[in-house]
């Protein structure tokens, strides 16, 4: 009997509402954790998937940035000079690998290859497409899918340019001007 009248009088009906609250507000939370868990595993898997290797391929080439902004590489014992972009590292000097004059390799990691090799014969065929640029004829060919060359020749030297490429390029065309700026600005300095 006082039990109940202790219910009457309102005394547990305090306790029981803090603990209905307390409750409630256990519940908003859990609600609230989940959805903000699902919603930053969406943002973290669209992130993850901005740099899947199969498509940085795409973000890599947008990086080398206008030609005038590129580095200009001389060599002045055969007498020309060329820009490259700046992020792609030159290994000049290396001469004799394999019977050329000059050789001077620019990589990029694993993904760029541009090489010139300065060479006393040359290699041309007469199915290469023939391109002036900046008074330069230059003879180009695409030997593989990968791979552009072009070759020119000054004071009874021929200049071949190859630039090869793995999945750094977006597209063919990417590709293929930028080899062609490239060739743009290579340039025989007396």
């Amino acid at each position: 009997m006082l039990l109940i009248a202790k219910l009457h009088k309102g005394s547990l009906f305090l306790p029981l509402l803090l603990i209905l609250s307390f409750s409630g507000l256990l519940l908003v939370k859990a609600v609230a954790v989940k959805s903000f868990e699902g919603y930053q595993s969406g943002v973290t898997n669209n992130f993850d998937k901005r740099f899947e290797l199969s498509s940085t391929k795409y973000a890599l080439s947008n990086f080398i940035g206008e030609s005038e902004s590129w580095k200009v590489f001389v060599n002045s014992q055969y007498n020309y000079q060329m820009k490259y972009p700046r992020s792609w590292i030159i290994t000049p000097n290396s001469q004799n690998e394999t019977g050329f004059l000059n050789r001077v390799k620019i990589t990029f990691a694993n993904k760029i290859d541009l090489t010139v090799n300065v060479k006393k014969n040359s290699d041309f065929q007469k199915s290469w497409q023939k391109v002036t640029i900046n008074d330069n004829e230059f003879y180009l060919h695409k030997t593989d899918k990968n791979v552009y060359t072009s070759e020119v020749e000054h004071n009874k030297l021929y200049y071949e340019i190859t630039l090869s490429e793995n999945s750094f390029f977006a597209n063919e065309r990417d590709f293929k001007n930028t080899f062609l700026s490239i060739l743009k600005n290579f340039e025989f300095v007396n």
